[in-house]
């Protein structure tokens, strides 16, 4: 067979996509170390990860899990009393026992007729008022609001939460730690506002938000 040939079949088994498999379809990771497969359906773009042996780790080292564009106005709620969202994304378990495993999120906001801005956040647990990955609490008539988060694992086996904020959008971030010892996996990651208008006339529109899953 010509050498010419050899090569260009070499070099289309090299270019065959990974398998694509769904989180919860996919193999094991023990027994397919260097295995690459593409993970769609949780994942929104599809990612690659690779097995180590042990687990499956996203292959650049960081995975975009969500990133919609929720422009215009999604919700309107009333002074204090009611919570709206974006939806929520449950954590695998066999994701959330990856060793070095960080869960990162951004958001850039806007909220109409708005009195006070009492509590905007992105929040990391199995209740919106737990484990922020990131946001501010306090009032506010500011119009335009940006989140920033970042939640991982410590030493001791809890986790830390790194969040900031900035209002408007392009001021600079300031931010707080905490610290949970929340089972993550029974969480949801998700985005919670509740405004300060009693006749519910805020409009909150959501013009960004992204949500990643890391290792390091």
């Amino acid at each position: 067979m010509p050498i010419v040939q050899l090569q260009s079949e070499f070099a289309a088994a090299l270019s065959i996509a990974p398998p694509e498999y769904t989180w919860a379809t996919k193999p094991a990771a023990a027994g397919n170390s260097g295995k690459r497969i593409t993970i769609t359906g949780w994942m929104a773009p599809p990612s690659d990860w690779v097995s180590d042996g042990t687990y499956w780790l996203p292959v650049d080292g960081r995975a975009v899990v969500h990133a919609p564009r929720l422009v215009g106005a999604i919700a309107q709620n009333a002074a204090m009393a009611a919570v709206a969202s974006v939806p929520t994304w449950q954590i695998p378990a066999d994701m959330v026992s990856i060793p070095g495993l960080y869960i990162e999120a951004n958001a850039e906001c806007t909220v109409a007729n708005a009195s006070n801005i009492s509590y905007r956040r992105i929040y990391c647990g199995i209740s919106s008022k737990n484990h922020l990955i990131g946001g501010p609490e306090g009032n506010s008539t500011n119009n335009c609001f940006r989140l920033w988060g970042k939640t991982s694992r410590k030493p001791d086996g809890n986790w830390t939460t790194h969040g900031v904020n900035a209002q408007p959008i392009n001021e600079s971030l300031s931010g707080t730690d905490t610290s949970t010892s929340e089972d993550l996996a029974i969480s949801s990651i998700g985005m919670w506002y509740r405004g300060g208008n009693p006749d519910g006339s805020e409009i909150l529109s959501i013009h960004s938000f992204s949500l990643a899953v890391g290792v390091g």
